[in-house]
């Protein structure tokens, strides 16, 4: 069975980063405001609480298939939107209070790092933010409505045709609930929170339709770019699998290399399936349960939710093939496994290559296991003319 702890040190790493933004953080409220001791260990229990709320909503979210496809609910890329969170604060404090922009890191954070992740954590930065700046609950009530509104219009945005109706709604916004909220423990309207808020407001609706659409390209390229690192040699688990069974990686090697061919060939997504052919007998290399063990490796290694899909369908056994991306996995899987095993037993002139291809396409075809995948006819022809006259078997 491969052992786990050799990623601990890893996630205890990442973790400990994420403290310690907050630490420094603390540490420039204290220089900015200067409050007492007892704020300190206020401030160390409100991080202590939240890091294991964070982490277990992270938890529960792998284990209800939750998990966003650009891993920011990795260890590693919390602790990268910590930096930011971090970063952000820092700057907004030297703002008028009333006025921090966070609607905009709201719509920041829930495009790169999904609803309840974006929400959770853009709450404690205005939370703590409010509590260390002495502002008010009025402010943080304020600050608390922004994020959720920033949440529930980048859904919105996404539509070009609603774009201008929802940068009027974000300016609005921006302008109207500072003066409102600040208007409540004062008495007045703040000329100056108005015209911040104002800016604050075209600042915001300017950047995101400067860097809407190139964030999601970014975020796109991210999701790949994390893919490829997953089953690159470099990977711990990849070492962690060569170094316990040669053979096997060897066999995920050539899976993954001709699975991703065959998606290519089919028009599918080539990178999921050069994933999910790698680690398509993850479940095994961990023991039994077979199809359970290989699912909870890819969680605790925060792979794509299509990735784990793929090994949660693992040859049908627990759920049917779903997807076309898994069928093509399979398929390869079965082809090399064969191909295999009749190097070992016989001599290349004592079987037809074309045959038993044809002969396993046949046999898989006719079991009824790609039925719901989703892979059409044509992929699937696609895929037996690739295959016959290639050289990759």
């Amino acid at each position: 069975m491969i052992p786990e702890s050799k990623f601990a040190g890893l996630r205890v790493r990442n973790l400990l980063l994420m403290v310690f933004c907050y630490v420094v953080l603390t540490v420039f409220f204290y220089l900015r405001y200067t409050f007492g001791f007892e704020r300190l260990i206020v401030n160390l229990f409100l991080i202590i609480c939240f890091t294991v709320l964070l982490l277990l909503l992270t938890v529960s979210r792998r284990v209800r298939g939750a998990i966003h496809g650009n891993l920011s609910e990795s260890h590693n890329g919390l602790m990268r939107l910590t930096l930011i969170l971090t970063a952000s604060v820092i700057v907004y404090s030297f703002l008028p209070h009333y006025t921090m922009p966070f609607l905009l890191l709201a719509f920041f954070m829930t495009e790169v790092s999904g609803g309840e992740i974006a929400l959770m954590m853009t709450s404690f930065a205005a939370t703590f933010f409010t509590i260390n700046a002495n502002g008010s609950i009025y402010e943080l009530a304020e600050y608390i409505i922004l994020i959720i509104a920033g949440a529930i219009l980048l859904p919105i945005f996404e539509n070009e045709k609603h774009r201008p109706a929802v940068s009027f709604i974000t300016f609005c916004l921006c302008v109207v609930l500072p003066a409102i909220f600040s208007y409540i423990p004062a008495g007045q309207i703040s000329l100056k929170i108005v015209i911040f808020g104002a800016v604050t407001g075209l600042v915001t609706d300017l950047l995101f339709i400067l860097l809407f659409d190139r964030m999601k390209v970014v975020v796109k390229q991210q999701e790949e770019r994390n893919i490829k690192e997953i089953i690159s040699d470099t990977y711990p688990l990849v070492r962690e699998i060569r170094s316990f069974s040669p053979a096997d990686y060897t066999h995920a090697k050539s899976v993954s290399v001709l699975a991703a061919k065959c998606a290519q060939v089919a028009e599918l997504d080539p990178d999921i399936c050069a994933a999910g052919g790698f680690y398509y007998r993850l479940g095994i290399l961990g023991g039994e349960p077979v199809v359970q063990n290989g699912v909870t490796l890819a969680q605790l290694n925060c792979f794509p939710q299509a990735v784990i899909t793929i090994l949660a369908e693992y040859n049908g056994q627990e759920r049917p093939i779903s997807t076309p991306e898994s069928a093509v996995v399979n398929l390869v899987n079965h082809l090399v496994s064969r191909f295999e095993h009749l190097k070992e037993q016989t001599k290349s002139s004592d079987w037809n290559r074309e045959i038993v291809i044809m002969q396993t396409l046949n046999e898989l075809s006719g079991s009824g296991l790609y039925d719901k995948s989703g892979l059409s006819i044509n992929g699937y022809l696609k895929i037996r003319e690739f295959l016959l006259r290639g050289d990759d078997l």
